[in-house]
């Protein structure tokens, strides 16, 4: 599975913001 991938999507269905929380999470989880 591509995280690329997942994020580009994420990108599309979610608004910047939860993208950017997301991104924090991940780096620290």
């Amino acid at each position: 599975m591509s995280k690329a991938r997942v994020y580009a999507d994420v990108n599309v269905v979610r608004p910047k913001e939860y993208w950017d929380y997301e991104a924090l999470a991940v780096q620290w989880g």
